[in-house]
């Protein structure tokens, strides 16, 4: 599934395209007001249908790199717009159907989460669930797929490992990960020997009866020695302080709610502290400034197409990025595509805030 036919040129993504997409269920979404009024979208790819853009992150190059949910495949792309993607990785192994969160534990070495996800359900499938190495700092785009891939561990008791946040001062100078399970509402430590556990599991991490979602903790982000993460079903943007070996080092707290009460998906920080969630169902970016208890649309909107489907987000790292402050955003092309409707597929975009921002 990683040939060419799994996407399109930008140059086909037309206005007729993104038009015929039927509207989305109403949502109440943060307030837009006259300073913070939604950016303008620039998409970079646009996939064919069947693929979900589920995380990303960027190198050192300006290289951005996106996993595959719908496929085991890690792709890299240059941030102008129109320019093909290029397999990275495919992770094979029993039970796996797609990649999740990715972090970068050292120079071009990232930490992968592969494992089984129904499409159709939109459920984790507990058991598949594994973390891999993917090594970049030798790939060569001009031979697709050929960067070196091995496996850390494996986390059999998880039922769907989702966010993954490298730890940046791990003791004894390993390397070592969190990641979320959004099915048992926990965050996991992974050591690069191998050794996976259980180091934070809290209520606040945990699905909401009623709520449309059963999912909890979602998207996680390590900053200013604080976990920071959302919980899918619960609507919910909050933080714990961790010490180094990423255990808790005091009580959790949430900073903000969502007013749909669920959707949040994951989110990066900026320098102040700021997050950028992705509202996967409400179709936006929203921003939670630090300190401010509300949030409000820079990307998208409710009912928007702009971005279809928002997984996930980080800002650009060349030059470039930074004095524009470009965000670049995943997108599943809207999960009903898996479900009642097609769709597009999921894509790549970029929404230039300012060098304020980045």
């Amino acid at each position: 599934m990683g040939g060419l036919l799994r996407y399109l040129p930008w140059a086909l993504y037309t206005a007729t395209q993104i038009t015929a997409y039927p509207a989305a269920e109403p949502r109440q979404a943060p307030p837009v007001t006259a300073s913070s009024l939604p950016a303008c979208v620039t998409p970079i790819w646009q996939f064919q249908p069947g693929t979900w853009l589920e995380n990303l992150a960027v190198r050192s190059s300006g290289q951005i790199l996106v996993n595959d949910l719908a496929a085991p495949s890690m792709y890299q792309l240059d941030p102008t717009p129109g320019t093909p993607p290029v397999l990275a990785a495919n992770i094979s192994g029993p039970s796996i159907t797609g990649l999740l969160g990715i972090a970068e534990v050292a120079p071009d070495m990232f930490w992968v989460i592969a494992g089984g996800f129904d499409l159709h359900t939109l459920s984790g499938k507990p058991g598949t669930f594994s973390i891999w190495k993917v090594d970049l700092s030798t790939f060569d785009t001009s031979k697709p797929g050929s960067a070196a891939v091995s496996k850390i561990a494996d986390a059999p008791s998880a039922g769907l490992l989702n966010g993954l946040a490298a730890l940046p001062n791990y003791p004894g100078g390993g390397r070592a990960t969190l990641a979320s399970d959004s099915t048992n509402g926990q965050i996991w430590r992974i050591k690069a020997d191998g050794g996976v556990e259980v180091v934070i599991d809290n209520q606040l991490l945990k699905g909401s009866a009623g709520a449309s979602s059963t999912l909890g903790v979602n998207g996680i982000q390590i900053q200013d020695g604080y976990l920071y993460f959302v919980n899918y079903g619960a609507g919910t943007f909050g933080r714990f302080p961790i010490n180094a070996d990423g255990s808790p080092a005091g009580q959790g707290e949430v900073l903000e709610t969502n007013p749909s009460h669920t959707g949040w998906d994951d989110f990066t920080l900026d320098a102040n502290g700021d997050a950028f969630v992705a509202e996967n169902p409400g179709n936006y970016i929203g921003e939670i400034k630090a300190g401010i208890s509300s949030a409000t649309v820079v990307a998208g909107g409710v009912n928007a197409t702009d971005v279809l489907g928002p997984t996930a987000a980080k800002f650009g790292r060349s030059s470039e990025d930074k004095v524009k402050g470009s965000l670049y955003i995943t997108t599943t092309g809207g999960a009903e595509q898996y479900t009642t409707k097609a769709t597009i597929g999921g894509g790549l975009y970029r929404v230039d805030l300012g060098a304020s921002i980045a």
